[in-house]
This record gives C-alpha cells, structure tokens and sequence, in this order.
C-alpha cells in the first residue's frame, strides 16, 4: 500500500509546489516583459505572483496525469486495485473539483485578473543599440510626454537611426531630434525593450507548451460557461489522460515505460489542440453538425468520441496487460 500512499504526496505535492514554482517563473517573466535594458528588475509583484498562482494552477492539475503516472512507474506497486482506485479518485478530483472551480472563478474575475497582469511598459533607455523597423536605432536623450491623449506613454527622443538594405547594416545614417516614441514599439508585441525580447524569447518547445496551455485554458472556460454536459464534454480529455495511467506497465523495463506515459500523454494533449487549430481536422470537426439531436447535446461530438475511444482502447490494453505481465518487473 506505500506506492498509493506516496502516490497522493506525489499529487499534492505537484500542485503545490508546482503551481508555485510556476508562479514564481510567470511573475519573473512578465517583470522582464516591462523592463527596459539599464534598468535594474524587481523581485516581487504580488499582483503578478497572484495571477501567476491562478494561471499555473490548471497547469499543475492536468499535468499531474503524466507525472503521477511517472512516479508509480518509478515506485512500482503489486496490487492494481488500490493504485487504480487512488489514482481514480485523484482523477475525479482533478476534473470534477479543481478545475471546475479554477475555471469558474477565473471565468467570473476574468477582468479582475487581466488588470493584474495589465503590462506599464517602460520608455527606451538611452545608449544602447536597437534594431526596430529596418533601422538600427541609438538615443541620446528621451523625454517622457506628460500629457498623452490616448493614454499611451510616449517621449520626445533623440538620436541616429543607421538605415538597413537588404539586412545589411551599412545604409544610410540620419541623425533625429524630437521623434516621437512609445513605451511599447509597434514592432513588439509583449516587450518594452526589443534588447530583452531577443535575449528571453522562447525557444519554440517551451512557446508550443505555452500555447497548449492557453488553449486547453480558453476551451476550460467554454465549457464551464456552458454548464455541466458541456464541461462533462470537455472533461473526456481527463477520461482520455486518465487511462494514460494503465499504460504503465506494458513493458518490463521502467524506461520504456516512460517513454510510452509521455508519449501518449502528449499525443493525446497535441490532438485536442489541433482539433481545432489545425485546417486539416476541418471536415472532420465540422462531421458533428451532421448529427443531428446530438450535436446540439454533445458539445464537439467528434473529438469526445475520440476521447473516449483512447480512454476505453488504453483501459483494456492496460489492464489485460497487467494481468499477463504484472509478474516481471526490470530495475531498468
């Protein structure tokens, strides 16, 4: 019984100390998205540190079905029945209390928690290189402008723009006075300074997590504005993570095991997004409406069936291969 005992810390603890962590790195982040090279960085936002426990809290919770899978594949334990039992309950847990209610309240707070994370981008720096809008900028001097009628922060600066042609950076040279500028350069999108934009940019895995996440986090909040059958639809995706779970022992090494976890954890996750990102899943999305009285009590007929069509094929593998194999074991 010590695997499903340890099985629950290892839950606890990920949502915890996960969401936390994340936190902490979210709030980091968004103080580097407004910080202007020269300038020295905060430490502490509570208001960030706030949104970042709300924003990483969902992300813990789903996360926690492939880690705990991890973890009991790591401590193995003889005895299915309990394993699966906690595990289950911890599942319900997950898609039946927790995010629902994280859902529900980020959903009714939603303004409340944009203004947390609402962005005071700060003016350029003087003395540094800045290359914007085909030029190659350099300013001298910034003077801030007090009255701005559309609330954006703007400044009078000057200084020389070093013109490129044909990526080259040998154009021609013209020297400003008064141009006027803004604390966030129409080039950029979530930065004040293109200098920190380039220097923390998200290498392309972490920028397709991130992207996961806010999707799975926008369809949360569909589905539990749309009411309980719609969140039931959208929680055929725990169904689907959940039988993750039984994948752990198919094979007699632990490694292998791992591989197999992780890699159906993320197909699983990597579908339901390009469900509906990609173009290619079109026609088969749009096979729901063909349905008829289903289609207006299942939200997104094709995908929940999907999903459960993964859940019951990983359920049956799993257990029929538990009952064979459940014998060898491998410290590998």
């Amino acid at each position: 019984m010590k695997t499903p005992i340890y099985m629950i810390f290892a839950y606890l603890f990920l949502i915890v100390f996960g969401t936390a962590a994340l936190a902490v790195v979210f709030m980091v982040f968004q103080a580097c998205t407004m910080l202007v090279s020269g300038e020295s960085l905060f430490f502490f936002s509570a208001p960030l540190f706030w949104a970042g426990i709300l924003e990483s809290f969902p992300v813990c919770v789903i996360a926690t079905s492939l880690f705990v899978p991890l973890y009991v594949v790591r401590h193995p334990e003889t005895a299915l029945v309990p394993t699966f039992a906690v595990y289950l309950a911890l599942s319900f847990l997950s898609w039946g209390v927790l995010l629902p209610l994280s859902a529900s309240f980020m959903t009714k707070n939603q303004q409340a928690i944009e203004e947390m994370e609402e962005k005071k981008f700060g003016l350029p720096s003087v003395g540094y290189f800045r290359e914007v809008s085909g030029s190659i900028d350099y300013f001298t001097a910034v003077r801030p402008i007090l009255d701005s009628e559309d609330g954006r922060k703007r400044a009078s600066a000057d200084g020389i723009s070093i013109a490129k042609t044909d990526a080259q950076a040998n154009g021609k040279t013209e020297t400003f006075s008064k141009r006027e500028i803004f604390a966030n350069n129409s080039s950029l999108t979530n930065f004040s300074d293109v200098i920190i934009e380039r220097t923390l940019k998200m290498p392309t895995v972490v920028w397709m997590i991130v992207f996961a996440s806010q999707h799975l986090k926008a369809q949360a909040f569909q589905a539990i504005s749309g009411g309980i059958i719609s969140w039931v639809c959208f929680a055929s995706l725990g169904a689907a993570l959940f039988s993750v779970f039984l994948l752990r022992g198919l094979s007699t090494y632990k490694l292998s095991n791992c591989i197999i976890v992780t890699f159906s954890y993320l197909s699983i996750i990597a579908f339901n997004v390009s469900y509906f990102e990609l173009p290619i899943f079109a026609s088969f999305r749009d096979s729901g409406s063909n349905l008829g009285s289903i289609s207006s009590f299942v939200a997104e007929p094709p995908l929940v069936a999907v999903n459960i069509a993964v859940f019951l094929v990983f359920t049956i593998w799993g257990i029929l291969s538990s009952m064979f194999n459940g014998n060898r074991r491998s410290e590998f």
